[in-house]
């Protein structure tokens, strides 16, 4: 089949030099509370093993008070902004990006998160909770990875 060729022949970038080793890693499935000013940014680093091979990679932000967005940015961009990220969840209400390994700018390795504090009337700073996790191809496809 056409997505079978796709996959054998898919291969996935990966950036495995940190480019920001002064930021916190967040391990895989564990919520990482915190809290952003409005206008300011909170920022996070994520490592997807190269041994993940074709994969979703999902991040979750749950917002306890105020709002916020979530900015990513892939292995080249070390400091996603406003102004310059590949990902955002500006715009899509819920606070859950899916980034699928064949979007042309993901890679294994690491991934950089900005949490931004957004404009609210009635608070000045977002408290919240990030997790992210790795999900595998689930589907008799992934087998054709191995090969």
């Amino acid at each position: 089949s056409t997505l079978r060729c796709f996959l054998q022949n898919q291969k996935l970038n990966a950036c495995l030099n940190d480019l920001s080793p002064e930021l916190p890693l967040v391990e895989e499935q564990t919520w990482v509370s915190g809290r952003v000013e409005k206008d300011l940014l909170s920022r996070y680093k994520l490592f997807v093993s190269p041994n993940s091979g074709p994969c979703t990679l999902r991040i979750e932000l749950k917002l306890l008070q105020g709002l916020a967005d979530v900015l990513v940015g892939n292995g080249s961009l070390p400091a996603p902004t406003p102004e310059k990220h590949n990902w955002s969840s500006c715009g899509l209400g819920a606070k859950r990006l899916a980034i699928h390994f064949f979007d042309e700018k993901f890679m294994l390795g690491f991934f950089y998160v900005s949490v931004l504090g957004t404009k609210n009337a009635f608070q000045s700073c977002c408290e919240y909770e990030l997790r992210w996790e790795c999900r595998k191809l689930q589907s008799p496809l992934a087998q054709v990875w191995d090969k």
